[in-house]
C-alpha cells in the first residue's frame, strides 16, 4: 500500500534537507545514501501500519454482521 501524499510530503522534506547538505559538502555521499534509505524505510513502516489499521477498521464497519457477513467474506476470498 502506498502512503498517502501528505506523507509523502514530509518524507520529500527530509531527503531534501539531507541532500542540501550533501551537496554543500557537510557530509559524504555513502552517509547521503545511508540516511535516505533509513528515512524511506521508517517512514514506510511507521506509516503503513497506521493506514492499514485505517483500512481494517473500515472493513469492520461496513461488513455486516452474522451469517451474511460470513458469507460475504467466503465470496470475496473465491472471487
Amino acid at each position: 500500500m502506498p502512503l498517502s501524499k501528505s506523507y509523502i510530503a514530509e518524507l520529500n522534506k527530509e531527503i531534501a534537507h539531507w541532500t542540501y547538505l550533501y551537496e554543500r559538502g557537510c557530509i559524504t555521499q555513502d552517509t547521503y545514501l545511508v540516511e535516505r534509505a533509513t528515512l524511506i524505510r521508517d517512514y514506510y513502516m511507521k506509516y503503513y501500519d497506521d493506514e492499514m489499521n485505517c483500512l481494517l477498521d473500515y472493513e469492520k464497519d461496513t461488513e455486516p454482521k452474522g451469517l451474511v457477513g460470513i458469507a460475504l467474506k467466503l465470496v470475496r476470498k473465491l472471487f
